[in-house]
């Protein structure tokens, strides 16, 4: 029985994938700062460190996705689930997140030395066909969709304003971003 872990992600993220591999985001020491990828840094300092986090069950994905993306003005998101061993066999090392409590979400990361092609994601990554989505209570293979088409506002329509009021979010609701 495949053990499936799960995440959301915002449709411009995976609108952004154009070669078909889901890759881990670069972290540097400026971010949450995970003890385990702390010391990975120390261990290969020549080396770059990317990681990935997912959720151990759905109802943690869930509420992630309705109490933050949701509530977010980026746009609408995926429920995605992946098998673990998916992870494991693209290399990435295992660890729980600390950002959360244990058994909520894990932290998947990987070293790469690096190239010119990795600075802000890693170089290697999922299939994207080793993803499945949530569409409307079922889960379906993820494929990936167009952009939506960008219309030019009328020069009489106000352009959205964002205010900064109750943009103030925990930490960990950063690195979902």
């Amino acid at each position: 029985m495949p053990e499936f872990l799960y995440r959301v992600d915002f449709n411009d993220h995976l609108q952004s994938i154009t070669d078909g591999m889901f890759r881990a985001r670069r972290w540097t020491t400026a971010g949450f700062p995970h003890a385990v990828l702390k010391a990975a840094t120390q261990r290969e300092p020549q080396s770059r460190v990317y990681r990935i986090c997912f959720f151990t069950t759905l109802a943690e994905a869930n509420k992630c996705q309705q109490e933050d993306f949701d509530n977010s003005r980026r746009g609408p998101s995926h429920l995605m689930r992946c098998n673990k061993s998916e992870l494991q066999k693209a290399g990435f090392h295992e660890s729980w997140d600390d950002g959360f409590h244990e058994g909520i979400a894990y932290l998947f990361w990987r070293y790469e030395m690096p190239t010119a092609t990795n600075d802000r994601f890693s170089d290697g990554g999922i299939d994207l066909t080793a993803l499945e989505k949530n569409a409307d209570g079922e889960w379906r293979p993820y494929c990936c969709e167009p952009a939506p088409e960008i219309t030019a506002l009328s020069p009489t329509t106000k352009p959205p304003f964002v205010t900064l009021q109750g943009q103030k979010r925990q930490w960990w609701k950063i690195w979902a971003r």
